[in-house]
């Protein structure tokens, strides 16, 4: 939970008890509130529970400025919830200090380099890849379409990297 719903939650007098914040995350759109917190706000209290309903979408549009931030969450080409934060909790959950790559715009244009993208469905096969800091690809897996190919062998071509190759 950001630190700013936390606080919220946290701070408010007279809380005791168990207390449970209902976020709406970022880009979803700031012109109407979420009438599914709403609902489960109104459920929870009507049942004792201390609940408060946080919008965090509000927080960022006021600090992005309204305009720029319906445009980014309306746009569903950009996916950018999705791959702003999912990149944010797997890089943190790893431990991982570098960029991760999301190919959305314009469509697959990185895959088609990497010879991934699938021109007749217009979909990107789940491909890996390791470079170097010269760029030069040390490992790729690409798996059959249905299967998850882990992160193992990611993790085994960082650490079979030389420190040259790591840019060291």
């Amino acid at each position: 939970m950001p630190e700013i719903a936390q606080r919220e939650l946290l701070t408010e007098p007279g809380n005791a008890g168990l207390r449970v914040g209902l976020v709406n995350m970022p880009f979803t759109s700031a012109l109407s509130p979420s009438i599914q917190l709403g609902l489960l706000q109104a459920i929870l209290s009507s049942r004792g529970f201390h609940a408060k309903s946080i919008y965090c979408n509000l927080q960022l549009a006021a600090e992005l400025g309204w305009n720029t931030y319906e445009h980014l969450a309306n746009d569903r080409t950009l996916l950018l919830g999705e791959w702003l934060f999912s990149h944010a909790a797997f890089a943190g959950d790893r431990r991982l200090h570098f960029p991760l790559l999301a190919d959305f715009e314009p469509k697959g244009a990185v895959a088609r380099k990497y010879g991934v993208y699938r021109e007749a469905d217009g979909f990107t096969e789940r491909a890996l890849f390791v470079l170097d800091a010269a760029g030069v690809i040390r490992w790729s897996f690409v798996s059959p379409v249905g299967v998850n190919p882990g992160a193992d062998g990611i993790f085994d071509a960082l650490e079979a990297l030389t420190e040259k190759e790591r840019g060291l």
